[in-house]
């Protein structure tokens, strides 16, 4: 009959790699060899008939192996153990011996350990040979000294998923990977660039696959334990099958199974290989167990391990006299929530004092209570009431020095409840607050106070998502909160979680406001993480010509700060890209040499949102949110639609669309031009933007298209009110001849300036951009082709782009006559 065999070494660790099946039929009585092989830090096993392999596996030696011998396991839980100098097979109740040459387990080149079987005893002890390790069991002393799993910090938990990973039968060698990418339908082509972009997006999908598994291999010990010890299964088991249903369901481990056909392990694979990491790993758990008791007992100030935790706001005031603090705290404790009261007076209980007359004294001093600050108070690391109650909320003081902060605050919130920060600020700032998902949970996120409008603003994008608000805050008193939102009646696979608080850092980026950067965040439904983006004034110095990267007012240095009164571009980049990238760095820096007033917007988190890089266009989601986003800043800084010219490449168009279309809701009109740079494609394969709408001539006085890819869109360029497509047959990636429209444009721009008479930019005076108001669309055909010179850069990041230098121009279809041409007179001067 068939089998599976896997390797294990000898302490019963399974090798990295796969089960290998061996599906012909094992017949009683024939011939069989059974090869292992010795490489150092990898093993390979053969089975041979008659010299004709018929099955094989190999993997790589997490342990070196002890006293010469290696365990093979069937199907999961019999075993053949192959050890020097013998193998020896039980079948009822005959031992048989097979002699074997000397293990060497230090080879440093392939041995091989050959055995033939020609007993059909030892062909069918194959099947049914004992197991030579046994997992732990409850009658296991250990098991009373291990009480806790927890691992003190989520670094350290970190660092444990990874290590119960990577020793788990469910690890990737290098091999193996290199070997699951050219699974991938666009893997092997021939574009070697393609081929690295698809390896870097595997490695990223197995990292966030080797979080989940090693996180659903930590639950699958908790299980493990709790079944040991005879303790209740139910909540070790709703965190694994929360693992296993939310964490599992997210987009990498999606996108991991699409493109890679790599799966995530059964719950039944996860808790069988959990009872061996268990058994691995428990005197190590034990002492980290000692270990992070010896911390909290630390950081609570207990006279012994079982001493009570007090709140943090006591510890704070301990200066003070322990009653005298705990005086100050009962003035406040009725505006907080009963289980926070009931935290107090246990803890006032348990200092040796009467409650009655801490309460009394509290009465007498309202004047005190007046001047008091608000107290700082946290539920308890170890909560003394079992019972955590709804709708509990905490407000905390957050001092914002100087309008400037940028750090994260340690929340913990009990289930339905939350927590408010108030701060108070005596000058305008730009504040970016925001908070990443909590796996199974719905948080919401909500400012009000000082000059906001009723009810201030909120963000509420829903379970294990992000919420982000970034506003122009004047001077005043405003509160932050952090609520949780979760429908506790519809949790994954039926998990109750109303018990565990959560804990959970807000992250801020508050800085005294500056027209010169200004920073914001943006969030969106079933996103993990807030992306940054970003407005910055743009300049270069006249000798380097690096940019200027200084925006600190008080730096002498530092570049101007914007007028919103005159006219600015904005330059927007396009899907993977960045506002330093050479191409779009240098359609900034010819803007600013011809005296422009330049804004570069970055949203590079959000345009390189892809799984994989290669494909992938995910990140299209993002281009709605960051255009009102970047609305609302260009709002808040006082820039009005008729100052507003956008340099837009790719992706970048859709965002500058998006944004002209809000400003046309206000003016009527949108924008005063677009110059679209080989504007997207309609991104069929994505799954969060409508490109079909896209038209630039609606939404802005003046547009023009320049058309030069196969990634770009032909009928986008045509929206504008001049379309011209850019030629380029020295150039073969479709990459590159992507960037081609930037870099042109580019160099449009410097030939203006540099040869004023120049006969070829005559079709492209940047005048006629600011002055002209031609509305319409061009005839569905191009106004002009254009030829390229190209040359091969490296931007400061190393990163490979072309530099197009216009050379011909003409306005009749190249592929009848080209009678009116048109030739760059500065061509041999440019710089190449």
């Amino acid at each position: 009959q068939g089998m599976s065999i896997r390797l294990r070494d000898a302490e019963g660790i399974p090798l990295i790699g796969e089960y290998v099946s061996f599906s012909p039929r094992l017949e009683p009585g024939a011939l069989y060899d059974l090869t292992v092989e010795d490489h150092g830090t990898m093993a390979r096993l053969v089975i041979a008939r008659e010299g004709k392999v018929i099955g094989e596996i190999e993997g790589a030696v997490s342990l070196a192996p002890k006293d010469g011998h290696i365990v093979m396991r069937k199907g999961g839980a019999a075993s053949l153990q192959l050890q020097t100098p013998s193998i020896t097979v039980t079948h009822g109740h005959e031992a048989v011996q097979h002699a074997a040459p000397k293990w060497e387990s230090n080879a440093l080149s392939p041995k091989a350990v050959d055995t033939v079987f020609s007993d059909p005893h030892a062909v069918a002890a194959l099947l049914n040979a004992e197991a030579v390790v046994q997992p732990i069991t409850k009658d296991d002393p250990r098991l009373r000294n291990l009480t806790s799993t927890d691992y003190g910090s989520l670094a350290l938990a970190s660092t444990e998923r990874s290590r119960l990973f990577g020793d788990s039968r469910f690890a990737i060698s290098t091999d193996q990977q290199n070997t699951i990418a050219t699974r991938h339908p666009e893997y092997g082509r021939g574009n070697g660039g393609v081929d690295s972009d698809i390896r870097t997006d595997l490695g990223n999908l197995l990292g966030a696959y080797q979080d989940v598994v090693g996180d659903a291999l930590m639950r699958g010990m908790e299980v493990q334990l709790a079944e040991l010890k005879g303790e209740s299964l139910q909540k070790p088991m709703e965190m694994l099958d929360f693992v296993l249903g939310t964490r599992a369901s997210g987009r990498s481990i999606g996108e991991l199974a699409r493109w890679f056909k790599v799966s995530m392990p059964s719950k039944n694979e996860i808790l069988e290989e959990s009872r061996l990491m268990l058994t691995k790993n428990i005197d190590r758990l034990i002492a980290n167990q000692e270990v992070v008791a010896a911390q909290n007992w630390k950081d609570t100030h207990g006279a012994t391990p079982q001493a009570p935790i007090v709140s943090r706001a006591l510890e704070l005031n301990m200066g003070r006299g322990l009653k005298d603090a705990m005086i100050l705290t009962a003035q406040k404790i009725g505006s907080y929530s009963s289980d926070v009261r009931q935290e107090f007076e246990t803890a006032v209980t348990y200092a040796g004092l009467n409650l009655g007359e801490v309460y009394a004294e509290a009465s007498l001093s309202s004047e005190a209570l007046a001047k008091a600050e608000v107290p700082t108070l946290y539920a308890s690391a170890t909560p003394i009431h079992t019972e955590v109650l709804a709708s509990s909320g905490v407000l905390r003081q957050l001092e914002i020095p100087g309008g400037l902060k940028i750090d994260t605050e340690a929340l913990s919130i009990p289930a339905e409840g939350s927590e408010t920060l108030r701060f108070t600020l005596d000058r305008e700032v730009m504040a970016n607050f925001w908070v990443n998902s909590v796996a199974g949970r719905a948080l919401s996120l909500s400012i009000s106070g000082g000059s906001l409008p009723t009810g201030g603003y909120s963000s509420d994008h829903g379970l294990s998502s992000a919420d982000s608000t970034s506003l122009r805050l004047t001077p005043g008193t405003y509160d932050v909160t952090v609520s949780d939102k979760t429908n506790y009646g519809i949790m994954p696979n039926g998990n109750d979680m109303r018990s565990r608080p959560l804990e959970f850092p807000l992250h801020m980026d508050v800085q005294p406001w500056n027209t010169r950067q200004i920073m914001g965040r943006v969030s969106l439904p079933g996103e993990r993480e807030a992306k940054e983006v970003s407005l910055r004034v743009a300049e270069f110095d006249d000798v380097t010509g690096k940019r200027i990267k200084s925006y600190d007012p008080n730096n002498a240095d530092a570049v101007k700060a914007l007028d919103p009164s005159k006219p600015v571009w904005v330059v927007v980049h396009g899907r993977e890209d960045n506002e330093g990238s050479g191409k779009m760095e240098q359609l900034a820096r010819e803007l600013t040499a011809s005296g422009y007033q330049v804004l570069t917007m970055n949203w590079s988190d959000g345009a390189k949102d892809n799984a994989p890089h290669f494909g992938g266009l995910q990140g299209e989601q993002w281009i709605e949110p960051t255009a009102t986003k970047i609305f609302e800043m260009l709002h808040a800084l006082g820039v009005r639609g008729e100052n507003i010219s956008f340099g837009v490449h790719s992706w970048g168009s859709f965002v500058s669309y998006e944004i002209a279309e809000r400003y046309k809701e206000e003016n009527g009109f949108g924008v005063q031009a677009i110059v679209a740079l080989d504007p997207a494609k309609d991104p069929t394969l994505g799954i969060g933007y409508d490109a079909a709408q896209v038209d630039f001539s609606k939404v802005s006085n003046v547009s023009w298209g320049f058309h030069s890819s196969m990634w770009g869109s032909v009928p986008r360029a045509m929206t504008g009110g001049k379309a011209i497509e850019i030629r380029s047959p020295d150039v073969l990636s479709p990459t590159d001849k992507h960037g081609l429209a930037v870099t042109a444009f580019a160099n449009l721009i410097r030939l203006q300036r540099e040869d004023p008479q120049n006969e070829l930019t005559n079709e492209f005076r940047m005048s006629s951009l600011s002055e002209s108001q031609n509305r319409v669309q061009c005839d569905d055909i191009y106004e002009g082709w254009m030829w390229v010179t190209s040359y091969d850069k490296t931007d400061k990041n190393g990163a490979h782009y072309v530099d197009a230098v216009p050379s011909i121009f003409t306005a009749t279809n190249p592929d009848n006559d080209i009678p009116d041409v048109y030739r760059d007179s500065f061509f041999s001067n440019s710089v190449q």
